[in-house]
């Protein structure tokens, strides 16, 4: 069993970005509510702050997965109470994406099973990325579609 979570130091860059932009939003809505002048820049700053905070807060809610490679499936367990399961004889294909960066090698692989449901993880955001690509290339290798 292969157990796929987000890495530690993705999350707390993301909560460190959070509790900024959250900050960051009450204190200026402090401001606001303390002070009967309304200063322009204030008045577009926190609907902008906040609005951002938001936005990747629920990106992180729904995008927040795990992902547990057995024998002969695939489960993915989100943060909410959702969890799909994927038989993989029921594999169309699987993919490994490399896209070069200025430092390194970004890599995302994607699973895609029938009916066009797909799950993702890349190596710089999922743990065990490396054992599942090894697992995919070992048990599944005439599935895998070569990056075009």
């Amino acid at each position: 069993m292969i157990i796929s979570k987000p890495k530690t130091g993705t999350l707390f860059a993301v909560g460190v970005f959070l509790i900024l932009a959250y900050g960051a939003s009450g204190y200026m809505l402090y401001q606001v509510v303390q002070n009967q002048s309304f200063v322009t820049y204030q008045m577009f700053l926190l609907p902008l702050t906040l609005g951002i905070a938001l936005g990747v807060t629920i990106k992180m809610i729904i995008d927040y997965k795990t992902i547990i490679v057995q024998k002969d499936r695939v489960d993915v367990k989100f943060l909410l109470p959702i969890h799909k399961r994927f038989y993989l004889k029921n594999l169309d294909f699987w993919q490994e994406t490399k896209i070069k960066t200025f430092s390194s090698t970004y890599k995302e692989l994607t699973m895609r099973f029938e009916r066009r449901k797909a799950v993702k993880l890349s190596s710089q955001e999922n743990s065990n990325y490396e054992r599942i690509q090894r697992y995919l290339k070992k048990k599944y290798p005439r599935k895998e579609q070569k990056q075009a």
